[in-house]
């Protein structure tokens, strides 16, 4: 929530709904378009193995994996592994279009939560399928290359 580059536009992922409630309750307060998430069964992100409550500038929302265009996913398809190195190494393989369909999924259904931020009139189906082809066309991939150099 603090940024110094005051940005506009944010979506925020906690792990607990009396802080996301928290959070919407503090954002409300400022002039930006956010969305703050939390799945219901405790991570700071959607992460398709539950329903993620949502709230947002526009107000709030249980959203069950469906809507993303998946039925959940089972915990066990998304370990992140045991050290921060492996978890890059994860990263990079999804975001050079290796990932598994469970792990493709989750990036695609936060990516499409965060364009929504700048798309409020846009469905979640329309930042899904924006989200999907930048995933899937290596374009995330080649704009992070250009953000770290």
């Amino acid at each position: 929530m603090v940024n110094p580059a005051k940005t506009k536009r944010q979506l925020v992922g906690v792990y607990s709904l009396r802080l996301a409630r928290l959070y919407h309750f503090i954002l409300q307060e400022e002039e930006k378009k956010y969305r703050v998430i939390h799945s219901l069964d405790g991570y700071d992100e959607v992460s398709l193995t539950s329903a993620t409550m949502t709230y947002s500038s526009l107000g709030e929302d249980l959203l069950e994996p469906e809507i993303f265009g998946t039925a959940a996913i089972n915990p066990a398809k998304l370990y992140g592994g045991n050290t921060l190195e492996e978890s890059a190494e994860m990263f990079k393989r999804i975001i050079g279009k290796n990932g598994t369909i469970e792990q493709n999924a989750v990036v695609i259904a936060n990516s499409a939560l965060a364009i929504q931020c700048f798309e409020q009139g846009s469905s979640i189906e329309e930042c899904r399928k924006i989200a999907e082809e930048s995933l899937m066309s290596g374009n995330a991939e080649q704009t992070l290359k250009k953000l770290i150099g």
